[in-house]
């Protein structure tokens, strides 16, 4: 009886080995591959926005860092010269006070690009960029160094470089809304310094219009629709641009005054703090030392 059950095991053990082997070698059917595929194309489909999302708010937060740090080198600088950053540059190149902040800010000219403007650019003068690229300006009366940003100065804190005490740039022919010393500032939490911008600077007025292109065209100055002129009261357009809190790729617009356009911009106020700002409520900001004195604060129809 020992003799045929211990025959008999090894015969079991083999047919059972040879089951498993063959149920080991079976492979996926081409139904059951396709539905793992289609899961998985789920699955991105669900997290990639949210991935998106994730990198847009972190560049926003990036570019509140960016922004504080100019706002208290910006301040910093008040406090060594007793005014603010020259229009012209040493060289004589106009709106060009990057180059002097750059170089009383310890050369760092990253600082001055926003992480959400990172696509490449035309490296000639006079360039404006977009929600998504940045400007492009030289020192074309210097040795021709090129500058790219994505922040815009409030130009009625630029002064002129040989004298100043007189305001410098497109606004020169209105001297009282200028903020040529710090105590003309009334209220400094509501007053910008810099904030996201197509282009290098802005003189904003009360009842300017904003471009109906949030997201810009790149292209040379003087055919840019967003690098609005001061003359024709668009000269805020150079800051109304869709950079954050929205999809910056995206042709957001803006119809009417009344509309509620997607974006936001961030601002560097002169008290040292960054907010993050929806295009219409830049008209509630105090732009130059008089705002809202004569003229009440009113969004122009977008051109």
């Amino acid at each position: 009886m020992n003799r045929i059950f211990l025959n008999r095991a090894p015969v079991r053990s083999s047919s059972l080995e040879s089951r498993t082997s063959f149920s080991m070698t079976k492979g996926f059917t081409l139904i059951e591959l396709l539905v793992v595929i289609a899961i998985i194309a789920i699955l991105a489909a669900m997290l990639l926005p949210a991935l998106s999302a994730a990198k847009r708010k972190a560049q926003t937060i990036s570019c509140v860092n960016n922004l504080r740090q100019m706002d208290l080198a910006h301040v910093m600088y008040f406090n060594d010269f007793g005014h603010g950053i020259p229009d012209q540059a040493p060289s004589g190149s106009s709106g060009s006070w990057f180059i002097n902040f750059i170089d009383f800010y310890s050369k760092a000219t990253n600082i001055i690009l926003c992480p959400t403007a990172n696509q490449s650019q035309v490296p000639q003068n006079n360039f404006c960029g977009n929600s998504v690229t940045p400007w492009c300006k030289t020192d074309y009366a210097g040795n021709g160094a090129i500058y790219m940003g994505g922040y815009i100065a409030n130009g009625w804190f630029s002064v002129d470089y040989q004298n100043n005490s007189v305001g410098a740039g497109d606004g020169n022919g209105s001297q009282q809304f200028y903020y040529l010393k710090d105590s003309t500032v009334q209220n400094a939490s509501a007053t910008p310094v810099f904030s996201d911008g197509i282009w290098v600077d802005m003189w904003p007025r009360e009842t300017d219009s904003g471009c109906h292109d949030l997201r810009g065209t790149i292209s040379a100055t003087g055919a840019n629709p967003q690098q609005g002129s001061y003359s024709a009261k668009r000269s805020i357009a150079r800051g109304c641009v869709s950079r954050h809190a929205c999809n910056p790729v995206a042709a957001n617009g803006w119809t009417a005054a009344t509309d509620k356009p997607s974006g936001a911009v961030n601002v560097a106020m002169f008290d040292g703090h960054v907010e993050l700002s929806r295009i219409p409520n830049l008209w509630n900001y105090q732009w130059h030392r008089d705002w809202g004195a004569a003229t009440p604060a009113a969004i122009g129809t977008p051109y």
